[in-house]
């Protein structure tokens, strides 16, 4: 029996096999089930309710997206999607104690009308179809009374988004900005939307009528921030990502970033299109309010002409003439359609309705809502352009959606031919050089179905051809040098005559740097005179000699929203968050370290396997065949290990190259960042591979290192003589590491860098809003780890001390006991 959380409150329900409706125990709402045909599926659906529940309708979207493209009949995806796109809140009534819908993303068109919904209905079964049917009446009739109370509404010049309150209620400082703002654009005569005053007289419930009159009247809107996380807070998200919207439905309006102390490379992606504004800047609100007055009086000017023209077209003779137009198009009688037209337009060339009348005639379609069946656009189309032209912003918005519901479905016509194409080529393919071709199809259709996955698949194929080719080349190889044994034998002697001399000296050194405990020192020249005597296998040994001095394996690892510590009888605790159910590290037993990411955990056994669980999207747990590994790390969506031999194994993904490791030999210690992977050689040199646009893989001058940390987008090195080296991104300082001295361990996390100094104090530096780098009273430490915005200590006791945000419970880690101590 799967377990499913409640789509409504997030509790537990046990579905029965084959059954399509259940009944909460929690809240006692009857809703409607997915297909869950494995425990993936089950938890996809799982994390996309809970960013609908938490009102990040985009983010669920985008996964009920990925359910749809594995299996296009699955009627609760389209139903979720319907939910996201009109934000469907459930709460609880007082009255009843029953779940009852909000909606929070008024749309003009009716639910009805949707093609996610009708897509529920037709792959629905019949219980489920009762219940779809039930709840879109009910959401039918709140999205009535909300378009009731907005067109009541007065229309605003200007929408101001901005994050009202932080984390612990106090108004932040893009709301005082936003208020400036505001009665500066006041005082200049505009109509501004601003919630902390506009919304004052209405209780929270009732805020979405006057939210979407404004988002639809309001013909700019400023996004105001000072920090990344206020630009992505759940509700100012859900502004500007509807107001982005109406942008792209083809309404004239214009939406204006605004930041401040910050870098504007952190904005949202969805803004990279969009000139962004620096506050900070002099003169910036004397050109802000400037540019919107412009904006506005364009606007106005339209506004007045369109009113005079619908003014003067009102007679009862225009509707006569379009009721019979209507009558024409139902018939198919497109010629009378169109006569009727321009009669209509003889009296008022503005009139929208008749120009769609007349694209209608031309489309040869009897209603307006079998324009989105067109073969092609109508963009182009001279009648569609003059009725969006001159329609009110509704005939406006149904319009563009005709014509972008045409386009979407020509071009998911087109990824699909070319995805069909790819799939066939790829079943006949057998060479290296054919698998990379396909490889690079699917990765231009990235977003499309499974196709990055399948690129990958295509990737490994090409891999495993060339290694075969190689092996094959080799073989050929071994059986021409039998053809001249007699010239292979002279140059091999001439080798040793001319090389003997230079090489038994340097020999020698070697071996008396190894005699004095110079091991690093003696490896570097033993592996230059590989060839020579019984170097290489010197070198070799020394591997392990040194590997054993810096091998890290970690007792404690800080992640995402999570804490998991190993205990000295190799048994793992966690503390935090759960989503991705990654706390089933309780089963494990026989672990010798532990790692933690964004959202999965890996685990090194004794026998030098690997555990893996949590979050595996990507195929970053996907550990279970790999063996004789000493060393692992986690980064945010892969997983990377260190073989015996000094090579590296990596899995997860690679879409930035951070799993490109084949090629690492010699390495004796590695970490996982966000998007890179380090790795640290018996010499002291650094070797990294992934994503580098802040330079965090810049480290090839480095040298005398012996230990390495990986963070978000910054790299971390200490040296011998006790101090550390930094690169990458340093907004926040975490690179600011020059004056440190004495330490003995470094771990870097999100945007903090922590050091462990020899007396067993702590040093932090980097963003502290969370308080994660307040470590200064800590004493007697001796292992450190930096997560996403905390930071986590082992005692030399084996106790645990933890400290920063610890909304998910990450830092409740006061009980642990008996965590092995290094």
């Amino acid at each position: 029996m799967l377990i499913f959380k409640c789509k409504m409150c997030g509790g537990s329900l046990n579905i029965e096999e084959d059954k399509s409706v259940a009944t909460c125990d929690y809240c006692g709402t009857k809703q409607t089930l997915p297909k869950l045909n494995d425990d993936r599926r089950a938890n996809l659906y799982d994390r996309a309710n809970h960013f609908r529940r938490n009102n990040e309708f985009d983010k669920a979207m985008g996964i009920y997206e990925q359910i749809l493209a594995e299996d296009n009949t699955d009627s609760e995806a389209y139903w979720s999607r319907v939910l996201c796109r009109y934000g469907i809140e459930y709460v609880e009534d007082p009255a009843t104690r029953r779940r009852v819908p909000t909606v929070n993303r008024t749309q003009y068109t009716s639910i009805f009308d949707d093609a996610n919904y009708k897509a529920a209905i037709e792959y629905g079964d019949l219980h489920q179809r009762k219940i779809y049917e039930e709840e879109a009446k009910a959401i039918n009739e709140i999205q009535k009374a909300i378009l009731a109370i907005s067109q009541e509404e007065d229309p605003f010049d200007v929408f101001i988004c901005y994050k009202d309150t932080d984390n612990q209620g106090r108004r932040t400082q893009d709301s005082v900005l936003a208020n400036d703002l505001y009665h500066q654009l006041t005082h200049e005569g505009l109509k501004v939307f601003f919630s902390r005053i506009t919304l004052e007289d209405k209780l929270g419930s009732a805020y979405e009528p006057y939210i979407f009159a404004a988002l639809n009247s309001a013909k700019v809107m400023v996004v105001i921030g000072t920090r990344p996380e206020y630009f992505n807070a759940v509700w100012v998200r859900n502004e500007w990502s509807r107001y982005l919207a109406l942008i792209k439905d083809g309404l004239e309006k214009v939406l204006i970033p605004a930041y401040r102390d910050m870098d504007p490379y952190d904005l949202p992606e969805e803004f990279s299109h969009l000139q962004a504004q620096d506050m900070s800047k002099l003169g910036f609100m004397q050109d802000l309010i400037r540019g919107i007055k412009k904006i506005t009086a364009t606007e106005s000017a339209k506004t007045q002409i369109t009113e005079a023209v619908v003014a003067g077209a009102g007679s009862a003779n225009i509707k006569s003439l379009l009721d019979r137009t209507s009558l024409f198009l139902e018939d198919g009688d497109w010629s009378s359609a169109d006569q009727y037209c321009e009669r209509v337009l003889d009296q008022d060339p503005r009139n929208a309705l008749a120009y769609l009348g007349k694209l209608m005639a031309e489309s040869r379609v009897k209603h307006k809502e079998e324009l989105a069946d067109c073969a092609e656009p109508f963009e182009d189309n001279s009648n569609y352009q003059k009725a969006v032209r001159f329609a009110d912003d509704s005939l406006k918005a149904m319009l563009t959606g005709y014509n972008e519901s045409i386009k979407e479905r020509i071009e998911h016509n087109r990824l699909d031919a070319i995805y069909n194409d790819a799939k066939i080529r790829m079943d006949s393919a057998s060479k290296e050089k054919q698998y990379k071709s396909i490889a690079e199809i699917f990765i231009s259709i990235s977003d499309w179905r499974d196709s990055r996955i399948l690129a990958n698949i295509c990737f490994e194929k090409a891999e495993a051809d060339r290694i075969a080719a190689q092996k094959e080349k080799k073989r050929k190889k071994r059986i021409a040098s039998f053809v001249l044994p007699i010239a292979i034998v002279i140059i091999a002697f001439s080798v040793v005559l001319t090389t003997i001399i230079i090489p038994n000296r340097k020999y020698k050194k070697a071996n008396s740097l190894l005699e004095t405990g110079q091991i690093r020192e003696a490896y570097t020249l033993y592996i230059k005179l590989s060839d020579y005597r019984d170097s290489a296998e010197k070198a070799q040994t020394l591997i392990g000699k040194i590997r054993v001095i810096f091998l890290q394996r970690n007792s404690l690892g800080a992640g995402y929203e999570n804490t998991v510590g190993l205990k000295s009888d190799g048994t793992v605790v966690a503390a935090g968050s759960n989503l991705d159910e990654q706390f089933d590290v309780h089963k494990w037993s026989g672990i010798v370290a532990i790692s933690a990411g964004r959202d999965h955990i890996a685990g090194l056994e004794s026998n030098g396997s690997v555990e893996a669980v949590g979050y595996n999207y990507y195929g970053q747990c996907d550990v279970g065949e790999w063996r004789d590994i000493v060393a692992i790390a986690v980064g945010v969506y892969h997983t990377v290990g260190l073989k015996s031999d000094g090579t590296v194994v990596a899995v997860g993904y690679n879409g930035d190259g951070q799993c490109d490791v084949d090629d690492w030999s010699d390495v004796v210690a590695l970490s996982a960042g966000y998007h890179h992977t380090v790795g640290l050689k018996p010499d002291g040199k650094v070797v990294a591979v992934g994503h580098n646009r802040d330079e965090q893989c810049d480290v090839d001058d480095w040298s005398d290192v012996v230990a390495i940390s990986a963070g978000y987008h910054h790299t971390v090195g200490l040296k011998s003589n006790g101090t550390v080296v930094a690169v990458g991104h340093n907004r926040d300082e975490q690179c600011d590491v020059d004056d440190w001295s004495d330490v003995v361990a470094i771990s870097a996390g999100h945007l903090h860098t922590v050091g462990l100094k020899s007396d067993g104090t702590v040093v932090a530096v980097g963003y502290n809003y969370y308080g994660q780098c307040d470590v200064g009273e800590w004493r007697d430490i001796v292992a450190i780890s930096a997560g996403y915005h905390h930071t986590v200590g082992l005692k030399s006791d084996g106790t645990v001390v933890a400290i920063g945000d610890n909304e998910e419970g990450q830092c409740d880690v006061d009980g642990w006991t008996d965590i092995m101590v290094p």
